[in-house]
């Protein structure tokens, strides 16, 4: 996960990012969601941008070939709010102090599949000038959007449903047979170092820094989550940029493998009814313990197990019951 810290605090690879208000009043957006808000382009944008999204003091694109974070730095908070600026202009901040982080898929496809999906519930319009054909209106925004074949076999998803978070995540999927160490991304922007904990450290001068989470790589073989040793590695090239890939130890190939470090804590339970999973723990011999709740809309069973103290909902006035999953291994 990427933390971006100047008050503003950001994250990655899992990539997060805050989300806030939009950046220009001409925007018509009702926000009824806390997800982060990935808009498409249809027109209303430049040619190169794919997606979009809003941050809290920034704007985070997606393009054919990677992705842009622009943050603004000192001076933009009293231009945007006006504060001490007359109609004229005058009390304006005399600097603006802004930065722009820039990732490029190294030999990527700039041809990748793009797909949104998982719909926010409400539409956005953007009036801009009296040129109706100029105008997009209708455009749904979505929390996932999918890049498929970036490299052969490998695919990104970028997903800013976060529950009320209002970060944003990225996984590389690797398809079984293809070459994780296709994955290399320049970074342009940013000095980059690896921190004591394995993460990474984005500097972004006065502006802030970001920080890449320690990366988790894993595999579901069958039912079981099977972990991947995975650090990154960083190279950096003779014109100034950096790229950063993956260290990978010894994994299946005839699996598939996630690259996502946001994952701290998971595994499967197998329920076929709705259940949404609320806290996790572990005892004192490393067992892993799952809160949830559970809806009996008729649809499906929680597993339990002989011996445990409740096998059958048990609601009481309502619909709800709550399921304790012990796991052993």
């Amino acid at each position: 996960m990427i933390d971006v810290f100047r008050n503003i605090n950001l994250a990655f690879m899992v990539f997060s990012l805050w989300v806030g208000q939009g950046l220009y009043a001409q925007e018509t957006q009702i926000n009824i969601s806390a997800d982060l808000a990935f808009v498409p382009n249809s027109g209303q944008w430049d040619d190169f941008i794919s997606y979009r999204a809003n941050l809290n003091g920034g704007v985070f694109w997606m393009e054919d070939n990677g992705w842009t974070a622009w943050l603004a730095g000192q001076g933009y908070d009293d231009l945007w709010s006006h504060k001490n600026v007359d109609e004229d202009g005058g009390g304006a901040p005399e600097s603006l102090n802004s930065h722009a982080w820039r990732v490029r898929f190294k030999d990527g496809n700039t041809n990748a599949i793009k797909s949104g999906r998982h719909q926010l519930g409400h539409k956005v319009n953007y009036y801009r000038g009296s040129d109706s054909t100029k105008w997009a209106t209708g455009l749904i925004p979505v929390g996932q959007v999918k890049y498929e074949g970036v490299w052969p076999g490998i695919n990104l998803i970028m997903d800013g449903r976060k529950r009320g978070t209002q970060k944003l995540k990225y996984d590389w999927v690797v398809e079984p047979g293809a070459d994780p160490s296709a994955i290399r991304l320049i970074h342009e922007g940013t000095e980059i170092s690896i921190r004591p904990d394995g993460s990474l450290l984005h500097s972004m001068g006065e502006v802030g820094d970001v920080i890449e989470g320690v990366p988790f790589a894993y595999q579901l073989i069958g039912s079981k989550i099977v972990t991947v040793e995975c650090e990154y590695r960083v190279e950096r090239v003779r014109d100034g940029r950096t790229e950063v890939f993956f260290d990978l130890g010894d994994y299946d190939e005839s699996q598939k493998l996630v690259i996502d470090p946001d994952i701290v804590f998971a595994t499967f339970i197998g329920a076929t009814q709705a259940n949404w999973g609320f806290t996790a723990a572990f005892d004192d011999d490393g067992h892993s313990i799952t809160g949830a709740a559970l809806w009996d809309g008729g649809i499906g069973t929680y597993p339990t197990t002989a011996g445990a103290i409740s096998t059958t909902f048990a609601a009481g006035n309502g619909p709800f019951d709550i399921g304790i999953s012990v796991f052993s291994e």
